[in-house]
């Protein structure tokens, strides 16, 4: 669609985080001038620029400042994109963009003596939740609904050092509270919650009265939160809350081997599945209705992946990632019993696998990378029940096409691939209009 970087020796345009807001993608590009910006695609030409030249200037600081402003944590909110980028003055702080250069500022002006940091930024409810570090108060948790007032610290949860609530560590919202991770410096990483008052953040429970008990991958589920946390007894387990002590509890012990563990938990349908490591070599695709008699096994694999990346819901069926001596990893589906728990496509034969990523749904399909001996990593698609795979677009004809970072925006698929004409990591598109035949559309 457009050659970013027209570097002839290096010409990667690093293409990264591409995230939709209406019609149009923004993401991180180099274009081999600038170094690592944000840009912007209506999926034309021309409608592919560089939105603003964030770090222009140098740093006030001592150490000199690398060019580019490294846009992180892109996330849509209210039509507009939110991020955090480094200016070479403030720090890694929060911006927000409508996609023209006036429009792209910080949202909230900083101490320009000390380097305010940001972690992972998530939208929940509305709003957004990240930790950071102002220089004052050490790493906490923050909210922000876009505007500089609205911008502000919850709680400072540990007064004498850092509360660890990140974002890395997820969030999830239910019945007017955001449950999250913290440590108040007393009992450890536990289980909180926050209305977004520092009178209505508390902790839940004490899950681990002897240590911590990391609780992490927070999910909605049924007018209760799920997540994965170790009470220092049973290892890393399935557990919920409703809010309550009483009401915090193990579902139900999965991971019973010593060295077994609970890793990804995502909701299809009417069903919660989750990943189970046995530590014997085998992982366990499990799932739950939310009741003990309706937590059952479904297949046993050698490798296996739900998170983030490499499992998409659609509906009441669950496409993911997994694999075993004989397959390697493929495109496996899954409507929450043990006979509709299937492979899709041996896409690579063999026990190497096709690794299937990516996975982006597009009316009743859904595209995805994937990749084989012959043909490298490129642009596949399955639809309707999901019994085959078929391969959309050789990108690199002559190579290995690298596609990824797949993100539909209305009737257009956008992803980076390389190819030898354009080089690496470089943008297209597919139109994949319901009236439309598959067709390429590409532009200089």
């Amino acid at each position: 669609m457009k050659n970013i970087n027209k570097d002839e020796e290096e010409g990667n345009a690093n293409i990264s985080y591409m995230t939709r807001v209406g019609e149009v993608v923004f993401f991180t590009a180099d274009n081999g001038v600038n170094n690592e910006e944000l840009w912007m695609s209506d999926g034309t030409g021309k409608g592919t620029v560089m939105i603003k030249n964030i770090a222009s200037g140098e740093s006030i600081f001592d150490f000199e400042n690398e060019a580019g402003s490294h846009p992180r944590d892109l996330v849509e909110m209210n039509g507009l994109l939110f991020f955090t980028a480094d200016d070479g003055v403030n720090g890694r702080t929060l911006w927000r963009s409508d996609g023209t250069e006036e429009g792209t500022v910080m949202v909230m002006e900083t101490n320009p003596w000390v380097q305010f940091s940001l972690s992972p930024v998530s939208k929940v409810n509305g709003r957004l939740y990240f930790s950071a570090d102002d220089g004052i108060h050490d790493t906490e948790l923050w909210t922000s609904d876009g505007s500089a007032d609205g911008t502000y610290l919850i709680k400072d949860i540990n007064p004498n050092g850092n509360s660890g609530s990140s974002g890395y560590y997820g969030f999830a919202y239910l019945d007017g509270f955001v449950y999250f991770r913290a440590d108040d410096g007393i009992h450890g990483d536990e289980l909180w919650r926050t209305d977004g008052t520092a009178e209505g953040t508390r902790m839940v429970a004490d899950i681990n009265p002897d240590g911590s008990a990391g609780p992490y991958r927070f999910v909605s589920y049924k007018n209760k939160v799920y997540f994965i946390a170790n009470n220092g007894r049973s290892g890393s387990e399935l557990w919920r809350t409703d809010g309550t002590v009483e009401g915090t509890e193990i579902l139900k012990e999965t991971a019973t081997q010593p060295y077994g563990n609970v890793k990804d938990l995502i909701v299809a349908g009417n069903h919660l599945l989750f990943e189970v490591n046995t530590g014997t070599g085998f992982e366990i695709l499990w799932r739950t209705n939310g009741s003990v008699l309706g937590t059952q096994e479904l297949r046993r694999y050698r490798s296996l992946n739900i998170g983030p990346g490499f499992a998409l819901a659609v509906g009441d069926t669950l496409l993911f990632n997994a694999g075993n001596n004989t397959w390697g990893r493929e495109l496996w589906k899954t409507n929450g019993t043990p006979g509709g728990t299937k492979m899709v496509e041996d896409i690579a034969h063999g026990e190497r696998g096709s690794h299937p990523r990516g996975m982006t749904l597009a009316g009743t399909t859904v595209y995805f990378a994937a990749s084989t001996d012959r043909l490298g990593t490129e642009l596949w698609r399955t639809s309707g029940s999901f019994s085959n795979a078929r391969l959309v677009w050789d990108v690199n004809r002559n190579g290995n096409g690298h596609v990824g970072s797949l993100t539909l925006a209305g009737n257009t698929l956008f992803l980076k691939a390389e190819t030898e004409l354009f080089g690496p990591e470089e943008l297209f598109k597919l139109d994949v209009s319901p009236h439309i035949p598959w067709s390429l559309l590409l532009e200089d």
